[in-house]
């Protein structure tokens, strides 16, 4: 058997060459584009944990979300400086990903309200 990399670490490497050739807003992007999906797996952990690393290694204060240990995507991000600041704009909000709940409420104008599950 060949002494590979366990596939975690090839697509942490692989994510952190890409995320190497974006700027920082496509890397605040790439966060924003997470924030509030509470899905998981192998590929998304590693493309979270490279993600994390790139806040480290482009020396962005982002101690509003986490340290060095975690990171939390449950809010959208903004770059002031090197300082990362959540923004009250709310994740998409996708009724089918599991993420949101539907509840119909009359007392509403479309006839039903939407609350955040995760």
């Amino acid at each position: 058997m060949k002494n590979e990399k366990p596939l975690p670490i090839q697509l942490y490497e692989k994510y952190m060459e890409q995320f190497d050739q974006k700027t920082d807003q496509e890397i605040i992007e790439a966060f924003n584009a997470e924030a509030g999906n509470c899905g998981w797996g192998t590929a998304r952990a590693s493309y979270l944990g490279a993600l994390h690393k790139q806040l480290d290694k482009r020396e962005f204060d982002y101690s509003e979300i986490g340290d060095k240990g975690s990171m939390s995507i449950k809010s959208k991000i903004k770059l002031e400086g090197k300082v990362i600041k959540t923004i009250t704009d709310p994740p998409d909000i996708n009724p089918n990903n599991g993420l949101w709940n539907i509840i119909p409420d009359k007392n509403e104008p479309k006839g039903y309200r939407v609350e955040r599950i995760c």
